[in-house]
């Protein structure tokens, strides 16, 4: 995913701006990202001058003739899978079994079928003209190299990828039917691309839920398979919640572990910060900026996900934004020049300590505004509210200022901004965290 594989940089470009030297450039070969407006923002980001190439989503790298087959082995195994959960649970049901029974019985079911409807996934990006060499790139305009015909990529002294991975069908959101579900497909040409590139490292993030045992048929062979468990924002004192599962692969050939695994896991706990929020302090946007934000945002005919926003717009909570506006705390904060606009719904269960004073007014907010550095990206909305203030990130690296000006992009829609931007911070710490645990060997014949 495009934002995911920003994270890297925006690190970096920290720990440099604080008077530390890399011994080697970094350079981002390609980013992927079936959103065409984060792939917009991902081109206008100055920061990431660098940036190789600019694909779309993982189907575009297979041929119309391998994704027809996709379907037909889809199709066959789902109507065996349908056919025999069926009758496995009338069978079940006959033997006065609970419900309970049933439904680890139909879940066992799905596992199995899933593992051969991926091996038929696999085994088809394996034939001739299936995977494809080239893929439409949005920034050249035209059909570029994939990661493993990019000749500069892997002429690289360390590679490393960093994916968040289709994950809907492994989400109690989704169909919870793992690889039978429609993004199996994504996730089996995310394999085949990882055995085609074999890269040094790669960070896959994915749903608490995901099972990651089913790499290791796949890609055991070349990588050390690491799950380094559930991860959340909080737990590096940021306080919006999206709690995801990482797993770090390590090729044997190439890396070396520095530690033991149980020592790597555990190291993460090294970025950990315990944060004591004073939901008494809190910041404020200026009235003109809101004001104006609010008439050009009304203005617009677009209505997604968020429309407590337009309700909010056309008066019908008025009245909470006037008492907000009124309180003693944000007519002193005006007063002493405040001028930062912060407008996110943190997850309340990530906000208890301020749940009953932070007036919220919307149920899903969309806005992250790291400070008032980074300008506002369309389509995100801008409304007052009252957010406890707490200790900044780049302090708890010892930094003198802030980094990453253009790090939380927005997609069409509209969902978990200022979740998706505190993943790049994990991301992005997990990142430093292999680079600084795994030595590189020279000398291939060597035991990884």
């Amino acid at each position: 995913m495009g934002c995911q594989e920003m994270a890297l940089l925006l690190v970096l470009t920290g720990l440099v701006s604080a008077g530390l030297h890399l011994p080697e450039p970094v350079y981002i070969s390609s980013v992927c990202d079936v959103q065409r407006h984060c792939r917009e923002v991902l081109l206008e980001n100055t920061a990431l001058s660098g940036l190789g190439h600019l694909y779309q989503d993982l189907k575009h790298r297979v041929s119309p003739a391998g994704l027809a087959k996709f379907e037909q082995v889809r199709a066959a195994m789902d109507r065996e899978w349908t056919s025999t959960s069926e009758w496995v649970l009338a069978q079940g049901a006959a033997a006065s079994s609970t419900a309970r029974e049933a439904k680890a019985i139909q879940k066992d079911i799905t596992a199995s079928f899933g593992h051969r409807l991926m091996q038929q996934y696999v085994a088809v990006l394996g034939e001739d003209g299936v995977f494809q060499d080239f893929a439409p790139c949005g920034k050249h305009f035209k059909r570029c190299p994939l990661p493993h015909r990019d000749q500069y990529y892997q002429g690289m002294r360390l590679k490393m990828h960093v994916a968040g991975t289709t994950c809907l069908d492994y989400s109690s959101m989704g169909l919870s039917r793992k690889e039978m579900g429609e993004s199996g497909a994504i996730l089996a040409i995310w394999i085949k691309q990882r055995l085609l590139s074999l890269e040094d490292a790669v960070i896959q993030e994915c749903t608490p839920r995901f099972d990651p045992t089913v790499f290791q048929e796949f890609l055991g062979e070349e990588y050390v398979i690491i799950d380094m468990g559930v991860l959340n924002p909080p737990q590096f004192g940021w306080p919006a919640s999206r709690p995801r599962r990482y797993v770090v692969f390590l090729r044997k050939k190439t890396l070396r572990l520095a530690t033991t695994v149980k020592q790597f896991v555990d190291g993460m706990s090294f970025f950990y910060e315990e944060v004591h929020h004073d939901s008494r302090i809190f910041l404020c946007a200026p009235d003109e900026e809101v004001e104006s934000m609010r008439a050009s945002l009304s203005a617009k005919k677009f209505c997604g996900p968020s429309t407590s926003f337009f309700r909010l717009l056309n008066g019908t909570q008025q009245v909470r934004v006037a008492n907000y506006r009124g309180l003693p705390k944000v007519q002193k904060m005006k007063a002493d020049g405040k001028a930062v606009a912060m407008n996110i719904d943190q997850a309340p269960d990530a906000m208890e300590y301020a749940s009953a004073i932070c007036p919220t007014l919307l149920t899903r907010s969309t806005l992250w505004s790291d400070w008032g550095l980074r300008p506002y990206l369309p389509k995100e909305h801008l409304v007052i509210m009252g957010v406890p203030q707490w200790k900044p990130f780049w302090e708890s690296l010892g930094l003198s200022g802030p980094f990453f000006k253009a790090s939380m992009l927005c997609d069409t829609k509209l969902k978990s901004l200022a979740g998706n931007g505190m993943s790049l911070i994990v991301v992005g710490l997990l990142q430093l965290h292999v680079l600084s645990s795994v030595s590189k060997i020279d000398n291939p014949s060597e035991d990884a």
